[in-house]
Protein backbone atom coordinates (compact mmCIF):
# COMPACT_ATOMS: atom_id res chain seq x y z
CA UNK A 1 0.00 0.00 0.00
CA UNK A 2 1.57 3.66 -0.98
CA UNK A 3 0.52 6.85 0.86
CA UNK A 4 1.18 10.22 -0.28
CA UNK A 5 3.95 11.85 1.76
CA UNK A 6 2.76 15.60 3.00
CA UNK A 7 4.78 18.67 2.17
CA UNK A 8 5.61 19.16 6.16
CA UNK A 9 6.77 15.20 5.74
CA UNK A 10 8.90 16.57 2.69
CA UNK A 11 9.93 19.74 4.72
CA UNK A 12 11.29 17.49 7.71
CA UNK A 13 13.87 15.42 5.59
CA UNK A 14 15.15 18.60 3.85
CA UNK A 15 15.88 19.77 7.37
CA UNK A 16 17.34 16.77 8.60
CA UNK A 17 19.52 16.13 5.90
CA UNK A 18 20.80 19.77 6.22
CA UNK A 19 21.28 19.02 9.43
CA UNK A 20 23.43 16.34 8.66
CA UNK A 21 25.30 18.32 5.74
CA UNK A 22 26.52 21.50 7.52
CA UNK A 23 28.72 20.90 10.50
CA UNK A 24 31.06 23.76 9.38
CA UNK A 25 30.69 26.41 12.19
CA UNK A 26 30.02 29.73 10.10
CA UNK A 27 26.41 27.68 9.88
CA UNK A 28 25.45 28.48 13.18
CA UNK A 29 25.40 31.91 12.51
CA UNK A 30 22.75 34.41 10.75
CA UNK A 31 23.39 37.18 12.38
CA UNK A 32 20.12 39.85 12.91
CA UNK A 33 18.22 37.37 10.02
CA UNK A 34 18.09 35.05 12.50
CA UNK A 35 17.30 32.06 9.96
CA UNK A 36 15.62 28.94 11.22
CA UNK A 37 18.23 26.64 9.70
CA UNK A 38 20.99 28.28 12.02
CA UNK A 39 18.87 28.42 15.34
CA UNK A 40 18.30 24.85 14.44
CA UNK A 41 21.87 24.15 14.11
CA UNK A 42 22.43 25.92 17.55
CA UNK A 43 19.75 23.46 19.07
CA UNK A 44 20.92 20.17 17.34
CA UNK A 45 24.59 20.80 18.93
CA UNK A 46 23.65 21.77 22.25
CA UNK A 47 21.08 18.86 22.27
CA UNK A 48 24.08 17.07 21.25
CA UNK A 49 22.97 15.84 17.31
CA UNK A 50 25.21 17.07 15.17
CA UNK A 51 29.07 18.16 15.26
CA UNK A 52 30.46 21.20 14.59
CA UNK A 53 33.49 21.52 12.12
CA UNK A 54 36.33 24.25 12.55
CA UNK A 55 39.27 24.22 10.81
CA UNK A 56 38.80 20.50 9.39
CA UNK A 57 38.67 19.25 13.15
CA UNK A 58 35.11 18.41 14.19
CA UNK A 59 33.89 19.01 18.04
CA UNK A 60 30.65 18.05 20.05
CA UNK A 61 29.10 19.49 22.70
CA UNK A 62 30.42 17.40 26.03
CA UNK A 63 27.89 18.91 28.59
CA UNK A 64 26.25 22.03 30.16
CA UNK A 65 28.32 24.65 31.65
CA UNK A 66 27.19 27.34 33.77
CA UNK A 67 28.31 31.01 33.17
CA UNK A 68 30.08 30.80 37.00
CA UNK A 69 31.57 27.43 36.46
CA UNK A 70 34.08 28.52 33.01
CA UNK A 71 37.08 28.13 33.94
CA UNK A 72 41.01 28.58 32.06
CA UNK A 73 41.76 25.79 29.24
CA UNK A 74 37.80 25.09 28.65
CA UNK A 75 36.96 24.84 24.91
CA UNK A 76 33.43 25.72 24.69
CA UNK A 77 30.46 26.92 22.07
CA UNK A 78 29.34 29.86 23.03
CA UNK A 79 25.67 30.85 21.54
CA UNK A 80 23.26 33.87 21.52
CA UNK A 81 20.12 35.02 20.21
CA UNK A 82 18.30 37.99 21.10
CA UNK A 83 19.21 41.12 19.05
CA UNK A 84 21.59 39.03 16.79
CA UNK A 85 21.53 34.89 16.77
CA UNK A 86 24.83 33.11 16.61
CA UNK A 87 28.02 30.73 18.16
CA UNK A 88 31.39 30.25 17.62
CA UNK A 89 33.69 27.78 19.35
CA UNK A 90 36.06 29.40 22.17
CA UNK A 91 38.96 28.63 24.44
CA UNK A 92 38.34 30.22 28.26
CA UNK A 93 42.05 32.38 28.40
CA UNK A 94 41.01 33.24 32.35
CA UNK A 95 39.32 36.85 33.59
CA UNK A 96 40.19 40.15 33.76
CA UNK A 97 39.67 42.14 36.53
CA UNK A 98 39.61 46.04 34.15
CA UNK A 99 41.51 47.10 31.77
CA UNK A 100 44.90 47.01 33.85
CA UNK A 101 43.95 45.15 36.48
CA UNK A 102 44.73 41.39 37.41
CA UNK A 103 44.08 38.09 35.71
CA UNK A 104 42.33 34.95 37.22
CA UNK A 105 42.12 31.52 36.37
CA UNK A 106 37.95 30.59 36.93
CA UNK A 107 35.04 32.96 37.97
CA UNK A 108 35.60 32.00 41.39
CA UNK A 109 38.72 33.61 41.76
CA UNK A 110 37.51 36.90 40.15
CA UNK A 111 34.66 36.47 42.95
CA UNK A 112 36.65 36.25 45.31
CA UNK A 113 39.00 39.44 44.08
CA UNK A 114 36.04 41.65 44.11
CA UNK A 115 34.53 39.83 47.70
CA UNK A 116 31.40 39.07 45.54
CA UNK A 117 29.29 35.44 45.35
CA UNK A 118 27.20 36.29 41.91
CA UNK A 119 28.08 37.55 38.56
CA UNK A 120 25.00 40.24 39.62
CA UNK A 121 26.86 41.21 42.93
CA UNK A 122 30.10 41.83 40.67
CA UNK A 123 28.02 43.80 37.91
CA UNK A 124 26.69 45.84 40.87
CA UNK A 125 30.18 46.54 42.12
CA UNK A 126 30.42 48.52 38.70
CA UNK A 127 33.38 46.11 37.66
CA UNK A 128 34.58 46.22 34.71
CA UNK A 129 35.56 42.85 34.91
CA UNK A 130 35.84 40.53 31.49
CA UNK A 131 36.09 37.00 30.03
CA UNK A 132 39.21 36.73 28.16
CA UNK A 133 38.94 34.00 25.04
CA UNK A 134 40.44 32.85 22.01
CA UNK A 135 38.30 32.58 18.64
CA UNK A 136 39.18 28.74 17.91
CA UNK A 137 38.17 29.16 13.65
CA UNK A 138 40.53 32.52 13.32
CA UNK A 139 42.79 32.42 16.15
CA UNK A 140 42.09 35.95 17.45
CA UNK A 141 41.64 36.70 20.98
CA UNK A 142 40.59 38.84 24.10
CA UNK A 143 38.32 40.08 26.97
CA UNK A 144 35.68 40.52 24.93
CA UNK A 145 32.76 39.57 26.88
CA UNK A 146 31.14 41.64 30.16
CA UNK A 147 28.65 41.30 32.82
CA UNK A 148 25.70 42.51 31.88
CA UNK A 149 22.14 41.77 33.79
CA UNK A 150 24.09 38.57 36.05
CA UNK A 151 25.45 36.97 32.49
CA UNK A 152 28.36 37.03 30.45
CA UNK A 153 27.43 39.22 27.29
CA UNK A 154 28.72 40.21 23.88
CA UNK A 155 28.87 42.89 21.46
CA UNK A 156 26.54 46.57 21.70
CA UNK A 157 23.63 44.60 21.56
CA UNK A 158 24.63 43.06 24.78
CA UNK A 159 23.85 39.91 23.86
CA UNK A 160 23.53 37.34 26.64
CA UNK A 161 25.70 34.00 25.95
CA UNK A 162 25.29 30.48 26.94
CA UNK A 163 27.60 27.79 26.78
CA UNK A 164 27.92 23.86 26.56
CA UNK A 165 31.42 22.50 26.94
CA UNK A 166 32.97 20.82 23.75
CA UNK A 167 35.29 17.86 22.94
CA UNK A 168 37.06 16.91 19.72
CA UNK A 169 35.88 13.95 17.96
Amino acid sequence: IKRAISVDEIEKMKFKEFLNEMADISKFNSGWLKEPEAKALVKAFRAGEVTAEVNGQSYKASKKVTATSLKKGQVVFGSYNSTNQGAKIYEILGFQAGDDGPTFDTVKELFAHYEVVSLRELEAKNSDAKLVVKDIADGSQGPWFYIYKGSWARGSGAEKLSFVEVEKV
